[in-house]
């Protein structure tokens, strides 16, 4: 709340992607100290999330129907890979941020406790994950721009970037999504959810023995 009026438009920018880290540290924070389970490749799932916003924003830039200037320099008759197309839909987009990350952390979640998988296994299988999807994005580098990522972005659901007060907005919509995350952390905790957390932190064997 105070840093608009003591902070240039430089430092509020930098101050918004601070606080887009900090929401990967309250899932670390839960997960980890919490929970007691090491997550080697908790980025992942925050980055499932942020890559589908920076392909819409990369199709916005390149404008309607148009091709993303990265691909053309890859190969000037390239056309535009089927999975991008939905992105060009705010609702979509939107959308895939919250479920594309849900529904590969739910799949790898279900075989890994299923099999009762945890300690340093846990943390070696979540960081292999990481690993591979690496390794997919630096192979497929002419549809996903590669490890160097997506940038050069211009437009924000039709907001202009460079326009001082659209970044101050960016930065109000992450520090409030910080805030958001960090309430919904701290009911967790205090919910029968967050006493089951703890008691399988502390005791697992006893605890599904309880049934859980």
């Amino acid at each position: 709340a105070v840093a608009p009026l003591v902070l240039s438009p430089h430092w509020i920018n930098n101050l918004g992607k601070y606080c887009a880290w900090a929401i990967v540290a309250v899932g670390i924070g839960l997960v980890w100290g919490r929970g007691g389970m090491l997550v080697m490749g908790q980025g992942v799932f925050f980055g499932l999330g942020a890559y589908a916003m920076a392909m819409h924003l990369t199709l916005e830039t390149a404008g309607p129907d148009a091709t993303p200037t990265f691909m053309i320099l890859y190969d000037p008759l390239a056309s535009i890979p089927a999975f991008w197309e939905p992105f060009r839909s705010d609702a979509f987009t939107l959308v895939a941020i919250v479920l594309l990350p849900v529904v590969v952390a739910g799949i790898l979640g279900f075989a890994l406790f299923k099999r009762r998988v945890k300690g340093a296994y846990l943390a070696i299988l979540t960081q292999a994950l990481a690993v591979a999807l690496a390794v997919l994005i630096s192979s497929t580098i002419r549809e996903t721009g590669g490890d160097t990522g997506l940038s050069g972005f211009k437009f924000f659901f039709g907001y202009v970037l460079d326009d001082d007060a659209n970044k101050l907005m960016l930065f109000l919509i992450a520090a409030g999504l910080l805030i958001a995350c960090m309430l919904v952390s701290w009911q967790l905790r205090r919910s029968r959810f967050g006493e089951v957390l703890l008691a399988t932190r502390d005791a697992e064997e006893r605890v599904r023995f309880l049934g859980y």
